[in-house]
């Protein structure tokens, strides 16, 4: 049976015996892990034992049962119970800082509710109900609008980390910073990631640039591409879709977005693609189109032999 820890411990902690199963699907007979544990703040998650930081890195918040299986002797952290909250919403700068383990529709609703209705985190995968900030981040999930919004990785302005060894850093667009100043350790450490990600960026500057990011979607495999010069060093939108083998991400500065002043769903019906290719330019912009970037628009705009604004 499982046995928790002491209400007024750091962190909530379950052992769970081999055969334990906490949910179907989820920790399975066997392959579980050693111990389910639900922090209350950030500072608990780095003195938790680090031995098998591999594997309880992996289901991270994620709450998606298709890559959130905890596999092997580790130590799941569940940030869905206490870091679940927003934390502060900017409306000036379009920004928000929620803790991971938020379910993606509880920030697009707080979001919108600070805003008095103007604006909203973007991404909606379908899972959007129950998935944690912290899993669309290791998943750079899309959704539906993904087409307009673009992916998770997108919307990520900072990212607050706990390391293997038990050190806070906070990721940005253009680097890594200890997420205290006055902390030596973190300093040095961040300085360390930094160096080998320039060098690794720079040793494969041509495969990076040709073999990645070359369709809007690619979100398998780590996002090395954001490292290159032109994209700015950006160690969030690297981080993004590691799904927690790189560091556990605590607390998400995301970037939010207009909320349409109104929705309108019109259907229309054409002979044959061609003639539905002929109708493209008329009247297609982004604001009748929410589903489109102006990029998908040019595609749909150059089967009628005009690009999209002109």
């Amino acid at each position: 049976m499982p046995n928790a820890s002491a209400p007024n411990a750091p962190c909530v902690l379950v052992w769970l015996s081999p055969q334990t199963t906490v949910m179907p699907g989820w920790v399975r007979p066997s392959w579980g892990p050693t111990t389910w544990t639900m922090p209350w703040s950030t500072s608990p998650i780095g003195r938790i034992g680090t031995p098998n930081s591999a594997q309880f890195a992996r289901s991270v918040s994620t709450w998606v049962r298709l890559i959130g299986s905890a596999i092997g002797p580790g130590v799941v952290l569940d940030l869905s119970r206490h870091l679940d909250h927003v934390l502060s919403v900017d409306a000036e700068s379009a920004t928000a800082v929620a803790g991971a383990g938020i379910v993606l529709t509880t920030l697009a609703a707080d979001t919108r509710a600070a805003t008095g209705g103007r604006l909203t985190f973007a991404p909606d995968p379908s899972s959007a109900s129950r998935a944690t900030l912290g899993g669309a981040i290791g998943n750079d999930a899309c959704g539906n609008h993904s087409v307009r919004y673009g992916r998770t990785s997108d919307h990520v302005v900072e990212l607050h980390l706990v390391t293997a060894e038990g050190l806070l850093l906070t990721a940005t667009r253009d680097g890594l910073r200890a997420t205290d100043p006055a902390d030596a350790a973190a300093t040095e450490r961040a300085a360390a990631i930094t160096a080998s990600l320039r060098e690794l960026t720079a040793a494969n500057l041509a495969i990076l640039r040709t073999q990645l990011e070359t369709i809007p979607r690619q979100v398998s495999g780590y996002h090395l591409a954001k490292l290159l010069p032109e994209n700015g060093f950006d160690v969030t939108g690297f981080l993004a879709g590691s799904e927690g083998t790189l560091a556990v991400a605590t607390e998400a500065m995301v970037r939010l977005v207009k909320e349409p002043a109104q929705r309108l769903l019109v259907v229309l019906g054409y002979a044959d693609i061609y003639d539905a290719g002929d109708a493209a330019d008329e009247g297609l912009d982004e604001v009748t189109i929410g589903m489109a970037h102006r990029g998908r628009l040019n595609v749909l705009t150059n089967i009628a032999g005009k690009t999209y604004g002109q």
